[in-house]
């Protein structure tokens, strides 16, 4: 019996790619006016970048910045401080914009039927969240000590369900990338929602709302 959902965050919420457009021209515009410390931020967040891909398939999340570091030759703290700026704070206008279509009216349906919804995402989501002007009951994220990896290591899927006070097999999980988000639900024993390429919300609802008293196990495109 569906009990809760759960909501990765980047890409499922709101455009990435258009987010990430906006911030590349922001970049370089900022490289063009600093050419020194422009090009020594861009090289850092590709290290952060890198590095994090690196540390998915390691089944880890801790030390992403000093990892990073040493990828680029740059201190860590310089590190932390351009993904803080330009992957953290910069973006938040541009989040709000990108929101998918249905996101809003979900939240809102799901508050109607008393279903918790808690979120999942690489990174600290909260500001996202209320650039997007939605509240999760649970926020859960792979720096957190008791996660501590990337999915799509399930242990972040399983946090969240427990501190909503659901078993896993009770919560529905909804995301973007069946290499990361299928592959985290199913280790964790989880139904799941994949979004199709429209990425239109609105057909979330009807979905779940059939899926309400009955088990679903399956990978569901929408």
């Amino acid at each position: 019996m569906l009990k809760a959902a759960i909501v990765d965050v980047d890409g499922t919420l709101y455009d990435l790619r258009r987010v990430r457009r906006q911030m590349a021209g922001r970049l370089m515009r900022f490289a063009a006016l600093h050419p020194f410390g422009g090009w020594k931020t861009i090289r850092a967040l590709k290290a952060f970048r890198e590095a994090q891909e690196r540390m998915r398939c390691l089944g880890t999340a801790l030390g992403q910045a000093d990892k990073a570091a040493m990828m680029c030759d740059y201190p860590a703290e310089f590190v932390r401080a351009c993904a803080a700026r330009w992957m953290e704070r910069e973006p938040l206008p541009w989040v709000a914009e990108a929101r998918y279509p249905g996101v809003a009216e979900f939240f809102e349906w799901a508050k109607r039927r008393e279903l918790p919804v808690g979120v999942v995402s690489d990174y600290d989501p909260r500001e996202k969240l209320r650039a997007l002007g939605l509240d999760a009951e649970v926020a859960v994220w792979a720096q957190q000590e008791e996660v501590g990896a990337f999915k799509p290591d399930p242990r972040g899927l399983i946090v969240a369900a427990r501190r909503l006070g659901v078993e896993p097999a009770e919560a529905v999980y909804i995301g973007d990338r069946e290499e990361v988000d299928g592959a985290a639900a199913r280790a964790a024993g989880m139904p799941i929602l994949i979004l199709g390429t429209g990425r239109d919300w609105r057909g979330i609802v009807a979905h779940l709302e059939a899926a309400i008293g009955r088990e679903e196990k399956a990978i569901v495109s929408v």
